[in-house]
């Protein structure tokens, strides 16, 4: 008896939604507004345009550190996530995924110009290429991220998100 009630009761819902205001019985209304299938109790609206998300963006490039070099240059390390693997950069360097080239670096930010005739932009360590902040590890300032004699930048940072993933 519940499960005829059940489908009943959906048939007249479906109909319901398909129906217009005006041409449903009296006391049949509600089922045009309301719906006890969906989460908001609102009822689909097949004339209503519906929104479909495009193809996924590819992730922005965060700028997880800049280092000074020995000779006085200084060295962007760029990181897409997901990927996990360091982009490093200099000044005159392409970004990755073609979003622009650096024309200046200090240790706090590097500037970037994203294409012909457009208005350069600053990169900030610890936010992505767009300026939001990112979710990837921050660097730290732990005893334990002491360079070891030998090891190089990309070495000492595997070293340090190994150690921080524990």
């Amino acid at each position: 008896m519940k499960s005829v009630r059940l489908i009943i009761l959906a048939a007249a819902c479906s109909i319901a939604a398909t129906l217009a205001l005006a041409d449903l019985p009296k006391g049949y209304e509600t089922l045009a507004r309301k719906s006890i299938f969906s989460r908001d109790r609102v009822s689909w609206n097949p004339t209503s345009r519906r929104t479909t998300s495009g193809p996924a963006l590819p992730p922005v490039p965060v700028v997880t550190g800049i280092v000074r070099e020995d000779f006085g240059g200084y060295v962007g390390v760029i990181e897409t996530p997901g990927t996990g693997r360091p982009v490093l950069v200099h000044v005159g360097d392409p970004l990755p995924g073609n979003r622009g080239v650096v024309t200046e670096m200090n240790l706090d930010c590097f500037v970037f110009v994203p294409g012909p005739g457009q208005a350069p932009r600053k990169a900030l360590v610890g936010r992505n290429l767009d300026g939001a902040e990112s979710t990837l590890v921050p660097a730290t300032t732990n005893p334990s991220d002491a360079p070891i004699e030998g090891e190089d930048v990309i070495s000492r940072m595997r070293r340090r998100r190994q150690q921080e993933g524990k």
